[in-house]
């Protein structure tokens, strides 16, 4: 049962623009809760601040050092406490482990790791003003799997699986909550097996009910997949 005290919640997406994000983003903008967003490109700015002309937007490259600290110094200038931290933002570059680059997998680490790891170790002293504050952490199953053509975007998402563990026993005496989630196979692209593949409306719907658990509660990790299995061409 899912706790009954609704009240307006401080709530910051990483990744907002498009895919999970957004639609996370949409889900939590109908429940009334107040939205901070982040997006990368300019055209994926300009549809947050298009969709959501109520949230606080930022446009920011997680990747570079200098554009994230400067959007955290203008966060923590801006927002007076976060309920809820959602690290969304990621990159996924396949390649057999052979022809993989370190450009690629330096990429990922960037955006999968090190971005969340500095955007939550920034956001804890907004989380420690917040009443049951969470944070939920967007990983993969490639983390806790074996899956051909993803060494490096495994490893990354099992680093970020791993710091929302550690995270969480860390924090456990500030009351701040962690979860992970892992999906499988999301349709973030359009993709032509679609029907055959999560919805981002269902990690939204899920981010939903967990951020509205009691706040003794908390969800460790979410292994989520759809129930057929994407055709291998």
């Amino acid at each position: 049962m899912q706790f009954e005290e609704r009240e307006s919640k401080t709530i910051l997406i990483t990744g907002a623009g498009r895919g999970m994000g957004y639609a996370t983003a949409k889900h939590l903008q109908a429940q009334g809760h107040d939205l901070v967003l982040t997006a990368r490109t300019e055209e994926s700015f300009q549809r947050i601040k298009k969709d959501f002309p109520d949230a606080l937007h930022f446009k920011v490259d997680l990747t570079n050092d200098e554009d994230l600290n400067s959007f955290l110094t203008r966060l923590k200038s801006k927002v007076k406490k976060l309920d809820v931290l959602i690290n969304n933002a990621g990159e996924f570059v396949e390649s057999a482990f052979a022809e993989s680059t370190l450009a690629d997998f330096d990429r990922m680490y960037k955006l999968d790791v090190r971005a969340p790891f500095m955007v939550t170790k920034e956001a804890v002293p907004l989380l420690r003003k917040a009443n049951a504050p969470i944070v939920i952490n967007m990983s993969s199953v490639a983390a806790v799997g074996q899956y051909p053509k993803v060494a490096a975007y495994s490893a990354a998402k099992a680093a970020l699986t791993k710091i929302t563990e550690v995270a969480r026993k860390d924090l456990e005496e500030d009351g701040i909550r962690f979860t992970v989630i892992h999906p499988h196979q999301v349709n973030t692209w359009n993709d032509k097996q679609g029907d055959r593949m999560l919805r981002p409306d269902d990690i939204a719907e899920l981010i939903g009910f967990i951020i509205n658990t009691h706040p003794n509660c908390q969800v460790l990790r979410v292994d989520v997949s759809s129930i057929k299995p994407v055709r291998q061409e």
